[in-house]
């Protein structure tokens, strides 16, 4: 069954369900087993690939690109050419602690989005039930 071409001008989803099969050469019922096999060897596994992650001294670094960061580093500045030492270690001490803090949360930021994730993947949609919950 030779493949119907996408129209450019419509989205996906504003297609009639016949039209998106005939576009796909598909059916209701979904592909035969030969032809889910041939688009597999053809196109691969419909899988996503894991992005490279940052290193740990430009995850840290980040902390520090906010313009409120910047307002108290450069307060921290002024208040240290005036002679004020105490307030100036005072400011700076508070940024130091706050991307400390924010760095040791990151990783598990990140954990929990990943196991979000991989629950949202384990969902039918069709029906909403949801595999990964126990």
């Amino acid at each position: 069954m030779k493949a119907k071409k996408h129209p450019k001008n419509r989205p996906w989803h504003a297609l009639p369900v016949e039209d998106v099969y005939e576009a796909l050469s598909s059916s209701e019922r979904g592909l035969s087993e030969q032809e889910a096999e041939q688009r597999l060897s053809r196109h691969g596994a419909n899988k996503l690939t894991a992005a490279r992650g940052r290193s740990p001294i430009r995850r840290f670094l980040s902390q520090f690109h906010n313009v409120l960061i910047y307002v108290l580093l450069i307060a921290g500045a002024i208040t240290a050419a005036i002679g004020h030492w105490i307030d100036s270690g005072v400011i700076v001490g508070m940024v130091l602690i706050n991307a400390f803090i924010d760095y040791q949360k990151n990783p598990f930021r990140r954990i929990t989005y990943l196991w979000l994730l991989t629950q949202w993947a384990a969902c039918d949609f069709s029906f909403m039930e949801c595999k990964g919950r126990g």
